[in-house]
């Protein structure tokens, strides 16, 4: 399990699929993240809106106690 601080960096590098989290923690990323992509990327509105809606289209909340079946045979 990583950081959420290290989606941008996991985007960049390509990764497209799922982002499973908690509700609560779908919630809080875009908050989270908008203030670390002002600090470590840009401050740009345009960019960091872009990047948190293209982010936000992987993001699957679970609720607690729910089990999400990974496909194991996917290329990640």
């Amino acid at each position: 399990m990583h950081h959420v601080g290290q989606l941008p960096y996991l985007m960049s590098a390509g990764y497209a699929g799922p982002i499973y989290c908690s509700r609560s923690t779908a919630l809080l990323v875009p908050l989270m993240l908008e203030d670390a992509l002002k600090v470590g990327y840009t401050r740009n509105p345009q960019t960091i809106q872009a990047f948190l809606e293209k982010m936000g289209d992987f993001l699957h909340p679970l609720d607690y106690d729910t089990w999400q079946d990974l496909d194991h045979g996917a290329r990640l």
